[in-house]
């Protein structure tokens, strides 16, 4: 009877382990997968904001030197 008992609360610590090992495992793949998420939607966004970066600076530089020559030679002329 005490060999009995002495089995089942060693099967109970056993299951204990494997069970906290288990949810160890669980929480270390979820992390992972939302770290990997994130760096993913970071990518994107990044790559999305380069892009109109790009074509807003394109744009501010095609623009400012017209608005510029038409100050410096309002200037001049005044």
């Amino acid at each position: 009877m005490l060999y009995n008992t002495f089995a089942l609360e060693q099967n109970k610590s056993t299951i204990s382990v494997v069970v906290l090992v288990v949810v160890v495992v669980v929480v270390v793949v979820v992390v992972a997968a939302a770290a990997a998420v994130v760096v993913v939607v970071v990518a994107v966004v990044l790559v999305v904001v380069v892009v109109i970066l790009r074509t807003v600076g394109y744009t501010i530089i095609s623009l400012v030197p017209i608005k510029l020559r038409g100050q410096s030679t309002r200037k001049s002329t005044s």
